[in-house]
């Protein structure tokens, strides 16, 4: 199925990968920086007005901005093992559309490409999460797993140190001893943070030491958080 990238950067960002096949892009104003990346690729530019726009994508602000791409190429397990990138951020249970954008944009920000998701019960790519990513999806390399603490035990066994962020845990992020070891950063869901079982197959359980009367922080705001620290320091 056809998924639709709506926004001036998602749309700029999805022009600028050369292997993401463009169908068509759409645009209700003038963006003649969006025209001539459209154009050097020979993808046809149609000037619609704002309201069939906002029909097209209902649920997001556009910018007058909307491409047409094919589906989202999900990678799998074997193929981001394949790349042995330094860092991986797993995602537990993350529903919401705008912290799974915003935990991507932080994520490829901080040089952390790949990304695996749960394919149940947990938010897929959508053109909510491409905006909020601000088109850093479209960077990104993300998995889809069908058991998360079983991809944990798979990252384990190929030489990850796997992390859990939680409230509860009795490490301080930004005290873990550097290791050469690549690493699996886990995040946990909005409203109940790490399932029982992925918590267990973390190797450690860390926390972000706050100081403030606030408990908790939001699952997007506490990766990035997490995020720097640990491209600073680990």
């Amino acid at each position: 199925m056809p998924r639709k990238i709506a926004g001036i950067r998602a749309v700029t960002s999805a022009l600028n990968q050369k292997q993401l096949e463009i169908a068509a892009v759409y645009l209700a104003r003038n963006h003649p920086d969006i025209e001539k990346l459209a154009n050097q690729r020979r993808i046809p530019v149609e000037h619609r007005p704002d309201h069939e726009l906002d029909c097209l994508v209902p649920e997001i602000r556009h910018q007058g901005a909307v491409a047409i791409a094919g589906p989202y190429p999900y990678a799998d397990i074997s193929q981001l093992l394949e790349e042995a990138p330094s860092r991986v951020v797993v995602l537990d249970g993350i529903t919401d559309p705008y912290n799974f954008g915003a935990i991507v944009r932080s994520s490829v920000a901080f040089g952390v490409k790949h990304i695996v998701i749960q394919q149940r019960r947990a938010c897929p790519v959508t053109p909510v999460v491409v905006r909020a990513s601000t088109g850093a999806t479209e960077y990104a390399c993300i998995a889809r797993v069908s058991n998360i603490s079983r991809t944990l035990a798979h990252l384990s066994k190929s030489g990850y140190e796997t992390l859990g962020l939680a409230a509860e845990g009795n490490g301080d992020l930004s005290l873990l001893e550097t290791t050469n070891r690549p690493k699996a950063l886990v995040i946990g869901s909005e409203g109940t943070g790490l399932r029982r079982l992925v918590a267990a197959h973390c190797e450690q359980l860390v926390r972000i030491p706050l100081e403030g009367p606030m408990e908790s922080l939001n699952a997007s705001v506490a990766a990035g958080v997490a995020l720097y620290v640990a491209t600073r320091s680990m």
